[in-house]
C-alpha cells in the first residue's frame, strides 16, 4: 500500500449544500445523472462526495487534482471506481462506498499495482 485515505459526509450536510446553485458543479454529468436515479439522492451525492474527499486525502502528497478532476462511475455490477485524468496515475486506485439513510462513508487505497493474494500467493493488477 502507498496511502490511503477515509471520508465520511452527513446527508443532511448534502442536503443543505445542493440548494446552494454552485455546490453542484462539483460533481460531474454522469454523477449527477447517477445520483439522481435514486429516490433519495442526497445519499448518493454525499457517496460520491465522500469518494472524492478520500481519494484526494489518499492521493494529496504525490497528486495535484482538483475535486472537479475526479470522477466516481460505478461498473455494471455497481463496484465504484475513480476515473481520473490519464496522464494522473501510475498506480491501483481501490474504492468502497457504504452508507446509511443519515451518513456515508468511502474508504480509498492507493497501491504501486503490485499487491499479491496471501492465501495462493498470487499477483492480482
Amino acid at each position: 500500500m502507498i496511502s490511503s485515505g477515509i471520508e465520511s459526509v452527513h446527508v443532511k450536510q448534502i442536503e443543505a449544500l445542493l440548494k446552494k446553485r454552485d455546490f453542484i458543479r462539483h460533481f460531474t454529468p454522469s454523477e449527477i445523472e447517477y445520483c439522481r436515479r435514486y429516490k433519495d439522492m442526497n445519499i448518493h451525492f454525499a457517496s460520491c462526495l465522500a469518494a472524492k474527499l478520500a481519494f484526494l486525502k489518499a492521493t494529496s502528497h504525490f497528486v495535484k487534482l482538483d475535486l472537479n478532476d475526479i470522477e466516481i462511475k460505478h461498473t455494471h455490477s455497481g463496484k465504484p471506481f475513480v476515473k481520473i485524468p490519464r496522464n494522473h496515475h501510475d498506480f491501483t486506485i481501490s474504492l468502497s462506498i457504504s452508507h446509511t439513510k443519515t451518513i456515508a462513508v468511502a474508504l480509498c487505497v492507493i497501491t504501486d499495482g503490485k499487491h499479491f493474494s496471501a492465501r495462493k500467493g498470487k499477483r492480482y493488477s
